[in-house]
């Protein structure tokens, strides 16, 4: 709500001081009604009551020293008004000013918090990997509960078959260590060693042996 101004010159304005009391608050309160609702220091005869404290004799007095002035078409005008208080279009720029202020530290604060809305435009999340985590996770909840009542998990006809690593030659010649210190010559092998069961070929050992 703006503030009515009230410069210290009232305090030794001779149309003031030779005011009586009552005349006196009649002009200043009709100057903090103006400011409160925007009239520009314009008041008709119909809002004199609305004026709190107001005299009926109030505005020929002030007519006479100079501190009202008579409109043409109806109602007064307060004379100084315009060079001691904020007219209404100005009050109105200041408002829109801090509307504005008040809206740039909210959308700062948000984005320093990190609640601001995701940039518009190109930058948009990939959807199909978001459906394809949504389907992963759908399908290993239902073998999870397959699982729980006995009952054969689900198969994906479409995923290929995984395929169980071939160990290497190292590996698999570690797995007998006779084998690896006599290497691969079945000369060499001792009689213990069936030989049927290596392949040589891959140089792998029999998973069964």
């Amino acid at each position: 709500m703006p503030d009515t101004r009230l410069p210290e010159r009232f305090l030794t304005d001779r149309r003031l001081l030779l005011l009586d009391v009552q005349h006196r608050w009649s002009y200043v309160a009709s100057m903090a009604w103006s400011v409160s609702n925007r009239t520009d220091g314009v008041v008709l005869p119909n809002e004199l009551q609305l004026i709190p404290g107001f005299a009926g004799e109030s505005p020929q007095v002030l007519i006479e020293a100079g501190l009202w002035k008579s409109r043409r078409s109806k109602g007064w005008e307060i004379t100084d008004f315009a060079a001691t208080q904020t007219s209404a279009h100005e009050l109105e720029v200041l408002e829109n000013l801090r509307r504005r202020n008040r809206e740039a530290k909210a959308r700062e604060r948000a984005k320093n918090s990190g609640d601001e809305p995701p940039p518009q435009g190109d930058s948009q999340p990939d959807v199909s990997m978001t459906r394809q985590r949504d389907s992963t996770g759908r399908k290993e909840g239902r073998q999870e509960k397959a699982f729980e009542k006995g009952e054969p998990a689900e198969v994906d006809e479409r995923a290929e078959p995984e395929q169980p690593p071939s160990p290497s030659p190292e590996r698999s010649l570690s797995v007998v260590p006779e084998l690896a210190a006599t290497g691969t010559d079945p000369d060499s092998w001792p009689d213990t060693y069936d030989p049927s069961k290596l392949d040589l070929i891959g140089q792998t050992y029999d998973r069964e042996y």
